[in-house]
């Protein structure tokens, strides 16, 4: 987490999350008409049976390039949401035409800068930049998890406050890289993908789960069952640090935690790429056996919905990091 810890300062992020507080305190923020992004039927509970993802608000879009090697583009991206929530991110540009743009969920200890940082990768081993020299544009979003903001939780309850739910604002900040991407760009992107890493796995789920789109997604590591480790011993011990992390969510979300989300997002492809000496959020290192169990269950879900797509399981010798050489390949091919 070093990375992280260090830059935290550096690149703005403190100075960026005080605003938070300071724009609820100016009464900056504000309640939205249900005129966004529609949310398939079924995702309605997870956002309190309200009809909307929030969109960006286009005249607020304010961007700074950032120097890389290799010939390719990144931009650092801060834009408001409708409902006066100003998000920060990365944009990257491929050298040529983009193939399609890739929605990068990251983990909790870094920043979207890292994720595009080639020469001091972090444990995503700076998978934007590799995804952009294999010709994808790349939107990261930055995500306050629990594991790299302390008062996270007093976040969810700050915005709470303003009617405004923790949880929609960063799946939306997730969403809003197909209007920064085409804003910037002057047309849509040809193809959507997602890659979600460690607790990026969650957000990318529950962006397919909203808009139940069929974009093939990549999933890498922090892979548990959790209607099964929920009531285990493990989170009786540690229920005051990982239970409030599934709060986060809201309360009925029993159809939004692996794998019973599958029922949600059948219509995408899915690419489990996991370490076989990631330990996650189990007390041993995820074994195949296990992994494969749990694709099963995604793939019960996806039988029960008739659902053609395809879940595929990559393994490779490593912890709780990215290996990205076959999912890169299999994204490639996917939205070709």
């Amino acid at each position: 987490m070093k990375c992280f810890d260090n830059d935290f300062n550096v690149l703005g992020y403190r100075a960026y999350i005080d605003s938070l507080f300071v724009y609820a305190r100016q009464k900056r923020f504000r309640e939205v008409a249900p005129t966004g992004s529609l949310l398939q039927p079924e995702a309605h509970l997870l956002f309190g049976n309200k009809d909307r993802l929030y969109a960006i608000n286009k005249s607020t879009l304010v961007t700074e390039n950032l120097p890389v090697r290799g010939g390719w583009q990144l931009k650092r991206v801060t834009v408001e949401l409708e409902c006066g929530v100003p998000i920060r991110g990365c944009l990257s540009l491929p050298v040529g035409k983009p193939k399609g743009l890739i929605l990068l969920g990251h983990g909790s200890s870094t920043t979207p800068e890292h994720c595009f940082n080639s020469e001091v990768p972090d444990y995503m081993n700076a998978i934007g930049a590799r995804l952009t020299e294999a010709g994808f544009a790349v939107w990261c979003s930055f995500v306050p998890h629990a594991g790299n903001q302390p008062s996270v939780y007093n976040m969810m309850a700050l915005f709470a406050s303003q009617g405004i739910a923790f949880h929609h604002v960063i799946i939306s900040s997730l969403n809003a890289g197909i209007d920064v991407f085409t804003s910037l760009v002057g047309a849509k992107p040809k193809a959507v993908g997602q890659y979600g890493v460690s607790g990026g796995v969650y957000l990318t789920l529950h962006l397919l789960a909203a808009r139940g789109e069929s974009w093939p997604t990549v999933l890498c590591g922090d892979f548990v069952d959790d209607t099964e480790y929920l009531v285990s011993r493990d989170m009786s011990l540690n229920y005051g640090k990982l239970m409030p992390g599934y709060l986060w969510m809201m309360n009925g979300i029993r159809p939004f935690l692996i794998p019973n989300i599958a029922s949600l997002t059948y219509r995408a492809p899915l690419y489990f790429e996991v370490g076989v000496e990631d330990h996650g959020l189990l007390p041993n290192p995820l074994e195949t056996m296990y992994m494969q169990g749990l694709i099963n269950k995604f793939r019960a879900k996806y039988r029960e919905k008739g659902s053609p797509a395809a879940l595929i399981l990559g393994t490779f010798k490593g912890g709780h990091e990215v290996e990205g050489i076959e999912a890169t390949a299999w994204l490639q091919k996917s939205l070709a």
